[in-house]
């Protein structure tokens, strides 16, 4: 019906701005739970190639979003910038502050990496920045749906409806003079949020009949005109504006782009089928561009985890058949000792028969010399070639005077000398010697000062105490015709000495290298087989005695703790989600679900599109489960240390399974196909 008031001049004021909680949309699963604190949108989104970090990244973002999905603050006048300068400039500030959030936690990252082995995550999981998309349109374009008798709370003819569209599109255009353009992101999310506008795009069916009647309006007769009114004349289908604000940092981006980035598949079935619907819920185009970022990280996680869960049952599979690769190492050892005693006997046996005939042949060529210069050369060759010549330089360690060392009397008196002194003092049986008070009275010097020597107490000595008495007054005499020892007569005896040692070192030693070329040339073919054959045994035998003690001490470290660690963490990561709790699965599917609108689930009330999103919800559950293998864990508040702690406990035991890999010198980690039968000799 038509209304007699004139039309508007401009458009109507804005309604009271809803609460956040005010207009939620309806979850498709009741929880308990408080929800979570709002999005940060500083959130850093890793690249492709960058570390994972498993403490609860992704699903502690995710969860954080479902209290707030207008992202919605109260922005600054600005005024927008058609340069490209700009632009940049605010671009390049906004990946700024992400490389600083990367910055942040680089020292996180090495220590995980020191923990964790990489990940390689396949092409396509990635996360998507809207800057590094081509500027080729789209497939579609975004486009509001907007219900304009919600909006004014009237119903508007065809007149005042062209009239009020084309206010709109002034202010988004910056044709009104004023900050509208610039706040239609902040006010789409209003209607969003209320119902007044649900999001459709160009390829829905509403779409093509509003252009139709766009295009064939002047075609239309009264009657025509009439039943649409009657119909639906309070819905229209507005664009949206070519640019958006980010707040808080108001920092404009493209729609083109952002939309752009909604279209980009995913390798996976079950996250492209998500993100095909994320693309069409009733959200801001920026919080849908951010939860698809956050689905890719969340997906490239499941991943990660996928592939160390497949590792650890392989290394826990591999541990069951540990004992008996044991015992079989056993047996090759033995059988090894068996083998190595055997070539060394073979080899001994050789190196006997060798040395018999290099004695025969130094006895040909050298003679007397050979033999008796055989301790000398054994022990030049035992202690690695040491110079016999050491040997005679233990006499001079105590020269500090330049006498000299202690001087063997026999060097100085001469044998036979030496055998009356020794008499004279009473070594000999026949010499009487009293143990008196006039013993201090005797004197002696091996210099020749004076030697005072006891008188027998018999006066009638006779027969052989005479001739003693006789040979040690001789003695005596003798040594008193010495000369004192000079310092220069020192020098030379020492000098003739250590001539003399030198000529017999040099002697030694040319016997000791004739003797090694020798022996060289006359071992035969047989003991250096003998010798190769033991020397490659005992080696395989080290490398089976390092792998048994490695396989030994871990057993034992098993048996020791009965593997409590790992069956506590293989419990918590295998451990089904309670029933009655929302999973972090569950959470985003009811933020995507509960805002699609019936546009694309083709419904015709409310009853059939609620059924189809349960039916959707349940299938995508049961589909991810299959892809990924579990749930994403929920990541509550109260759990947040418990969670990060358990994905350290993960690390810690997958780093040290790694490790235990390669400390058995198997690269390829699969060893079912180590062949067993190569290491029996």
């Amino acid at each position: 019906m038509k209304s007699s008031a004139p039309p508007p001049k401009r458009l109507a004021p804005q309604r009271k701005r809803h609460t956040t909680a005010a207009n939620a949309p309806t979850p498709i699963a009741s929880s308990s739970t408080t929800p979570p604190p709002p999005l940060d949108l500083s959130i850093d989104i890793p690249d492709e190639n960058e570390h994972i970090s498993h403490d609860g990244g992704a699903a502690a973002v995710i969860t954080q979003a479902v209290a707030d999905w207008t992202l919605r603050d109260k922005p600054s006048p600005i005024h927008a910038s058609d340069d490209d300068d700009d632009d940049e400039e605010e671009e390049e500030e906004y990946h700024g502050e992400i490389d600083s959030d990367d910055d942040d936690d680089e020292d996180e990252d090495v220590d995980n990496s020191q923990q964790q082995p990489h990940v390689e995550i396949p092409p396509g999981y990635a996360p998507i920045s809207p800057d590094e998309l081509s500027a080729s349109s789209p497939p579609t374009h975004p486009l509001l749906l907007v219900d304009l008798k919600l909006l004014y709370a009237c119903h508007p003819d065809r007149d005042e409806k062209k009239l009020l569209l084309s206010q709109w599109n002034d202010a988004l255009s910056g044709k009104g003079g004023d900050d509208t353009g610039l706040n239609s992101d902040e006010r789409i999310i209003e209607w969003l949020e209320s119902g007044v506008a649900t999001h459709i795009d160009s390829s829905t069916e509403v779409a093509h009949r509003w252009e139709d009647v766009v295009d064939n309006d002047h075609r239309h007769d009264a009657s025509q005109r009439q039943e649409e009114e009657e119909e639906g004349t309070s819905l229209a289908v507005l664009p949206y504006p070519e640019f958006l604000t980010v707040n808080p940092t108001q920092e404009v981006r493209s729609t083109l782009r952002l939309w752009k980035v909604l279209h980009a598949s995913h390798p996976l079935p079950v996250m492209q089928r998500l993100l095909v619907h994320l693309r069409n819920t009733s959200r801001s185009l920026r919080w849908k561009v951010e939860m698809h970022n956050q689905l890719r990280v969340l997906a490239m996680e499941e991943h990660a985890e996928g592939v160390r869960r497949s590792e650890n049952r392989e290394y826990e599979e591999w541990k069951g058949g540990r004992k008996e690769k044991l015992e079989k190492l056993y047996e090759v050892r033995d059988t090894f000792l068996l083998r190595v005693d055997l070539a060394r006997d073979r080899y001994e046996k050789l190196v006997q028969e060798r040395e018999r005939r290099v004695a025969i042949e130094m006895r040909r060529r050298r003679g007397d010399a050979w033999q008796q210069s055989k301790p000398v050369v054994r022990e030049t060759l035992d202690d690695g070639n040491i110079d016999v010549f050491d040997q005679y330089n233990n006499y001079d360690d105590d020269d500090d005077d330049g006498w000299g060392g202690a001087i063997p009397e026999e060097d100085i008196i001469g044998h036979d000398a030496g055998n009356m002194l020794n008499i004279a003092y009473g070594q000999d049986s026949q010499v009487v010697d009293d143990d008196d008070d006039n013993d201090s009275n005797e004197e002696w010097s091996p210099v020749g000062m004076s030697v005072v020597v006891k008188q027998s107490s018999n006066p009638a000595a006779t027969g052989p105490e005479l001739e003693t008495n006789r040979q040690v007054n001789d003695t005596n005499n003798t040594i008193r015709k010495l000369q004192p020892i000079t310092m220069d007569d020192n020098a030379q005896r020492k000098s003739k000495r250590l001539e003399k040692a030198k000529d017999q070192s040099t002697s030694q030693n040319a016997i000791a290298k004739e003797e090694e070329m020798v022996r060289e040339k006359l071992k035969t073919n047989d003991e250096r087989i003998a010798e190769a054959m033991l020397r490659n045994l005992q080696e395989r035998l080290d490398g089976v005695d390092n792998l048994l003690e490695n396989l030994q001490e871990e057993e034992w470290a098993d048996e020791e703790n009965d593997e409590e660690q790992d069956d506590s963490n293989d419990k918590i990561v295998e451990e089904t989600p309670d029933a009655s709790e929302m999973t972090l699965l569950d959470q985003i599917l009811a933020m995507i679900l509960g805002a699609l609108s019936m546009t694309f689930s083709g419904a015709t009330c409310k009853e059939e599109h609620f059924r189809y999103i349960k039916e959707e919800h349940k299938s995508i559950v049961k589909e991810w489960k299959e892809t990924f293998g579990r749930l994403p864990p929920s990541f509550r508040a109260e759990d947040d240390t418990v969670s990060i702690a358990h994905s350290n406990k993960l690390g810690d035991a997958d780093a040290l399974s790694k490790e235990k890999l390669s400390a058995m010198c198997n690269d390829s980690k699969d060893w079912d196909e180590v062949d067993w039968d190569a290491l029996m000799p």
